[in-house]
């Protein structure tokens, strides 16, 4: 009995030789996979914080977004550029308007000008035709002036 439980001992030892190398291979293998696997995790780590990095940052630009919709800064711009463009148009018809005094403007001084002119033309007629009625005078004067003489140079003394 010895016998046959030493056979058998020697039979589980050889068995185990091959097993021993299996488990060996098995172990390296486990020990690669998991090797693999922590890594593989690892990465996947990585990946998920910058996603997260990437979900924050959404997030961030989100909430700007939602503050610049809930500052109504689009209605206040559209009303301020509204508010802009009937300004333009005012300034516009104020230039037009400006342009049209100015036009005037130069109208009446031309008519001043020319009044001025005329003025001058009446005031020079006026001294000339004085001027003139005071010449006739004197000259009638003359010669009644000269008649007289005449009458008395001809009359006996």
């Amino acid at each position: 009995m010895l016998n046959v439980y030493f056979l058998w001992m020697q039979h589980l030892e050889e068995a185990l030789v091959p097993l021993s190398k299996e488990r060996e291979s098995l172990l390296q293998e486990h020990k690669a996979l998991k090797e693999r696997l922590d890594q593989e995790y690892d990465q996947l780590a990585e990946r998920k914080r910058g996603f997260q990095q990437e979900i924050d940052a959404l997030g961030t630009l989100n909430t700007r977004i939602k503050e610049y919709l809930d500052a109504k800064k689009v209605e206040t711009l559209n009303e301020l550029q509204e508010r802009h463009t009937l300004s333009l148009s005012q300034l516009q018809k104020c230039e037009a308007r400006k342009q049209d005094i100015s036009v005037e403007l130069d109208k009446s001084k031309q008519l001043l000008r020319s009044q001025d002119q005329l003025k001058r033309n009446i005031d020079d007629n006026l001294n000339y035709r004085k001027t003139k009625a005071e010449v006739d005078r004197l000259a009638h004067d003359i010669e009644l002036l000269e008649e007289n003489v005449i009458s008395i140079a001809a009359s006996p003394l």
